[in-house]
């Protein structure tokens, strides 16, 4: 049972390793990561390292909402709008 609780895992966090690669929409990309992330968690708590798992899900979690953060910025409809005003000052300036 264990043996296909491995192959499970590794071949579902394989393949969202793939997909994280192969994936054009960043938001897929991402939740690809995230499945990635929860599924090498699981293969530490088959190899009996609880504590692993923990600290992979943790550290990553944290890892996801800076770059969340910087996204989010970077991203929102207000920054674009920003943008967007500072170009068309910029055009009505020349």
């Amino acid at each position: 049972m264990e043996r296909e609780f491995f192959l499970l895992f590794s071949a579902v966090a394989t393949g969202s390793g793939f997909l994280v690669v192969l994936a054009k929409n960043p938001i897929h990309s991402a939740l690809a990561l995230v499945t990635c992330f929860v599924q090498i968690a699981a293969l530490f708590i088959l190899l009996g390292s609880p504590f692993l798992a923990v600290i992979q899900i943790f550290v990553n979690r944290s890892e996801e909402r800076r770059v969340g953060k910087e996204c989010r910025s970077r991203w929102s409809p207000y920054h674009s709008k920003k943008k967007n005003k500072k170009k068309t000052e910029q055009s009505t300036e020349t």
